[in-house]
């Protein structure tokens, strides 16, 4: 996959296909064939950095979920539901080349009006954000590793 870049991610193994010259991977989360884009790259890299070494159970995992913010359909890249089924945390992904800025984290605090997730995270797949919610005094705490799977 030399068009694409290496991350600050551990490397994976993807399962890929070329067709009418495009190529497309294996989504283990959607369970389909998808064209493998800069951003994909970035999230499959990061599902299964969540998977394989955050201990994140992969059924808990969810991509590309639908919502409706003020009339207009918006889309989480990655979720996480904890034990509970609520969720967790939610991942916005952005190509390497895209950086990480107020806009994009602005973004998925949107997302994150609707859903009260514990942890907001922002990746380009080069630079991790990541930080922990606190509903109770509205305000929020960049922490320097994002959490494991929580236990309970």
């Amino acid at each position: 996959m030399s068009k694409y870049p290496k991350l600050n991610l551990p490397s994976i193994q993807i399962k890929t296909k070329v067709e009418n010259e495009k190529i497309f991977y294996w989504d283990i989360i959607r369970k389909k064939w998808l064209i493998l884009t800069p951003e994909e790259w970035v999230r499959q890299h990061f599902i299964e950095y969540l998977i394989q070494h955050k201990n994140y159970p992969k059924n808990f995992i969810n991509t590309e979920n639908n919502w409706k913010i003020n009339e207009r359909n918006k889309r989480t890249d990655i979720i996480v539901y904890d034990r509970n089924q609520s969720v967790f945390m939610l991942i916005e992904c952005k190509k390497s080349s895209i950086k990480l800025n107020q806009s994009v984290f602005d973004q998925l605090a949107n997302y994150n009006t609707l859903n009260k997730a514990s942890y907001l995270l922002i990746t380009n797949g080069l630079k991790h954000l990541c930080c922990k919610m606190n509903y109770e005094t509205k305000t929020y705490e960049f922490v320097s590793d994002m959490p494991d799977f929580p236990i309970n």
